[in-house]
């Protein structure tokens, strides 16, 4: 739908975000675990030791998914904050996209990422729970250590619903808009129509 120009900006969990570059790098790494709900405390400490990262039924491993995104990530943050440049975080991924640095670790095609076709039409992303997700939580990490100074070299979140909210008066002006929610806590598309309803 992106590619067809059919979803003109989407709105999404700091989970959707990420969960989809961790799965382009790393779904040949991820284990699957269909009776999930019968786990014992042992079986959920050697998840644990062998760095799989357990949510719900799908286990995403640390080193290949989390830790590659971290380091790529990593040297756009202190290079954007070193320039005392600021951007969402969508535009740093993008940015790793875009330029290919991620490419030789994928294994799926990219033809199946919305995230790479997000950023192939530099679609407009809102992500205002950014921060509580795990690469907000490792941009923290980050600002504690000092390896980026400035805490506001990624956007927050208020700045993500300002720029919602920016965003959708100007497109309102001279299409509506329709909302498209897949299921609870999912991305929200923002579909453009081209008439006046």
């Amino acid at each position: 739908m992106i590619r067809h120009d059919k979803v003109h900006a989407i709105c999404c969990t700091g989970a959707n975000l990420e969960e989809d570059l961790f799965n382009l790098v790393a779904q040949k790494h991820y284990e699957r675990i269909p009776h999930y709900r019968e786990l014992t405390v042992q079986n959920e400490q050697d998840l644990l030791h062998r760095h799989l990262n357990r949510v719900t039924d799908t286990c995403i491993p640390e080193a290949e998914a989390m830790r590659r995104i971290e380091a790529a990530i990593t040297t756009e943050w202190a290079a954007a904050d070193e320039a005392g440049v600021r951007a969402f975080p969508h535009q740093f991924l993008y940015k790793l996209l875009i330029n290919g640095r991620l490419k030789e670790h994928y294994q799926i095609d990219p033809a199946d990422s919305w995230m790479c076709a997000a950023a192939e039409r530099n679609l407009p992303l809102f992500v205002p729970g950014w921060e509580d997700s795990n690469l907000g939580t490792m941009y923290a990490a980050h600002c504690i250590t000092g390896a980026v100074r400035n805490v506001y070299t990624v956007r927050s979140g208020v700045e993500y619903m300002m720029h919602l909210a920016e965003w959708y008066l100007k497109t309102a002006k001279d299409n509506s808009i329709g909302f498209f929610q897949i299921g609870g806590g999912s991305p929200v598309i923002f579909l453009s129509v081209s008439y006046r309803c």
